[in-house]
């Protein structure tokens, strides 16, 4: 497998280190010369404590799951067989340049990056779930003004 350009696996990272500061984690990052010491590096980050960006995107969507899988059996989806396609909607919609934008407007780029998973109903129910996740995550932090966050930093 050809690995992910360079500027995916940066927006992906910066999502995620967001996501994580958000909910009140500390983000640490690594630049290392080579494989070698990037493996090293990982290694001693672990053994003292760190989780991997990909166990606390799991960790995510965990704490997420519940929740849109009665949505999704509540719309008459089977969640059991579509789970897959929906979280790739779900995700979609958080990517910051996509934020109050529909399927049908960002139709060229999603089937671009997507194929033909972008019209299968399990995406396009995931990404309008994506799409009001992310709108209430913004509302959220800005209902946090800087008096607030001080009083319960205190």
């Amino acid at each position: 497998m050809a690995p992910l350009p360079v500027l995916w696996q940066a927006e992906r990272w910066r999502k995620e280190c967001i996501r994580d500061l958000r909910r009140g984690r500390s983000v640490v990052i690594a630049f290392a010369a080579d494989e070698q010491i990037a493996e090293n590096a990982r290694v001693e980050l672990e053994r003292a404590g760190a989780e991997s960006i990909n166990t606390a995107r799991e960790e995510w969507w965990i704490g997420l799951r519940d929740a849109e899988q009665e949505h999704y059996l509540r719309n008459g989806g089977d969640f059991k067989t579509d789970e897959a396609k929906y979280r790739l909607g779900f995700e979609a919609a958080l990517h910051p340049d996509r934020r109050g934008k529909s399927c049908d407007d960002l139709a060229g780029e999603l089937r671009l990056k997507y194929g033909d998973d972008c019209n299968t109903q399990a995406f396009r129910l995931g990404y309008e779930r994506g799409q009001h996740y992310q709108k209430n995550v913004v509302a959220s932090y800005k209902a946090v003004t800087p008096e607030k966050a001080t009083k319960s930093a205190a």
